[in-house]
């Protein structure tokens, strides 16, 4: 993950903008997700529950992928001047702690009225070469025009 952001302005942004950044599902990350929101449901911490629910392994909770599209809105993808309106999110396999990701997003609509653009989004988890979640957000940009 990038602490380097871009900041496009809603003129210059248009409709087949891509953007791409990796994410690392990290133990200390996992660890800080749990010190924070104290979900500990067995099916996250504990391997013999996890495992009798069919999974490999303690899965890592889908919250976190909302931490990574929140910086990647504001960090990549439209960047600085924009911030989420809404966000929907569809989990389609589990990740695992470890995992490492690649978040794509393209941008596939504008909305004059609101100056916000409507981004579809891709996590794909580059350690076991799936497709996890996909979604669409809809950020809005503040700030002076262009």
């Amino acid at each position: 993950m990038s602490d380097v952001g871009v900041e496009i302005a809603y003129e210059d942004l248009h409709e087949g903008y891509e953007a791409e950044e990796r994410y690392h599902l990290s133990p200390a990350a996992v660890a800080a997700f749990l010190e924070l929101y104290g979900d500990r449901s067995p099916v996250h911490t504990d391997p013999a529950f996890a495992q009798s629910l069919g999974f490999a392994a303690p899965i890592a909770h889908a919250a976190m992928l909302h931490g990574f599209l929140s910086h990647f809105v504001g960090m990549r993808c439209p960047g600085g001047r924009a911030f989420e309106l809404s966000v929907d999110m569809r989990y389609l396999l589990p990740n695992y702690v470890d995992d490492r990701l690649l978040l794509k997003g393209r941008v596939t609509q504008k909305v004059e009225s609101l100056r916000a653009a409507v981004i579809d989004v891709a996590f794909h988890n580059e350690t076991r070469g799936t497709l996890t979640a996909r979604g669409r957000v809809q950020a809005a940009f503040r700030g002076p025009r262009k």
